[in-house]
């Protein structure tokens, strides 16, 4: 029928399931997105105003492109991003479009977070944590045009810790061991930032300058202190991280609910401070650890064993933390023979977690 035509839902519907089946298989799906969109425009311009693109049609072509896993798919996704920014800067400051906006309309709509979002994911896809960062900054600039939301800040965060990893299988792009975990570290803390501002604005009856609810998601803290605890990196900054993830969790409103955020800040803590000259502040920050754990209730099997002469380790050969000095730090903490109260364990899930055991602290019996 001549008087039936299609508007921006049916295309957005074609779109949307061409970004859902676009892989790394299926690298020319990107380019018949691509191509819709600007059948769209075209049909915008020659009158039909309902086929207009909007910005969900917009997303869903970056999106298209970032599955893709292409070498080039981040740079088109910016493209778009970029073409989106400028038509609208250019509509806006021509003083034609001013005077006469009807003859001149523009049919690209302005970026919001998600188009942000989704830039972002093209580029933790590729690995390039720096430009992930780059498009949060980028949002931050926008002087509250786009705001940053709390996918945004997990996405920069989880991209500089897999940079971090990425460091010990040899394929970083940027920095030293640690380096990267300190700065998921910042991002996470700006995030913690952002929410107690946005509480106090609230508090004060106000709307503040933040939309929507920003706060961290729980696993946040949980992937930093693990990935702090298994990177090469020994320095000081590793244990500062560590340190002030770990309080910071439990300040937030999703403190440790399992054992593995005390095993994994020990962990830090063993490794960062295995040196013979940081014998007294291992002793007082394994003790005070380990206080905390007991009074917390969540003193683990696991990490009872990281403390172990015999499940522990690595250990220094002559001074520091040596296998002499675990055995001497264990009968201190746990007696001789050893002995654990049931309250310093109440609160560990049963059959998740086991308890600690005597015979975690015993010579492993050979099969």
């Amino acid at each position: 029928h001549a008087d039936v035509h299609a508007t921006v839902i049916a295309h957005n519907i074609l779109l949307s399931g061409w970004a859902r089946l676009a892989n790394e298989l299926r690298p020319d799906v990107p380019l018949k997105s691509e191509q819709l969109l600007h059948n769209m425009i075209a049909l915008a311009e020659d009158g039909n105003a309902n086929a207009a693109p909007d910005v969900t049609s917009f997303n869903a072509v970056i999106k298209a492109w970032g599955r893709t896993k292409r070498p080039n798919s981040a740079d088109r996704c910016e493209y778009w991003l970029r073409k989106m920014i400028r038509e609208n800067n250019a509509h806006a400051n021509n003083e034609h479009h001013r005077r006469q906006p009807r003859q001149s309309p523009n049919f690209v709509p302005k970026p919001n977070v998600q188009t942000y979002n989704l830039v972002m994911d093209a580029h933790f896809q590729l690995s390039d944590a720096a430009r992930v960062q780059d498009m949060i900054v980028e949002m931050d600039g926008t002087n509250g045009l786009v705001v940053p939301n709390n996918e945004s800040f997990s996405k920069v965060i989880r991209a500089w810790l897999n940079d971090e990893l990425n460091e010990e299988r040899g394929r970083a792009q940027y920095g030293l061991p640690g380096l990267s975990v300190e700065n998921a570290w910042r991002w996470l803390d700006e995030l913690l930032q952002r929410e107690k501002k946005q509480g106090d604005c609230n508090g004060n009856g106000t709307n503040g300058e933040l939309s929507g609810l920003l706060g961290p998601a729980p696993d946040l803290f949980s992937s930093i202190l693990k990935t702090a605890a298994r990177t090469s990196a020994r320095g000081e900054n590793m244990l500062m991280v560590g340190s002030q993830t770990f309080w910071a969790m439990k300040a937030s409103r999703f403190p440790p609910d399992s054992s593995l955020a005390y095993t994994w800040l020990l962990e830090i803590a063993l490794k960062v401070l295995s040196s013979p000259e940081n014998d007294k502040r291992r002793r007082e920050f394994v003790t005070s650890l380990f206080e905390q754990c007991c009074r917390d209730g969540f003193l683990s099997s696991k990490f009872v064993r990281k403390l172990s002469p015999f499940y522990g380790g690595p250990f220094c050969k002559d001074e520091g933390w040596t296998f002499e000095e675990s055995k001497r730090v264990c009968e201190e903490l746990f007696g001789d023979p050893p002995c654990f109260a049931s309250a310093w364990s109440r609160n560990l899930k049963c059959g998740q977690e086991h308890p600690p055991q005597p015979t975690d602290l015993v010579q492993k019996t050979k099969s």
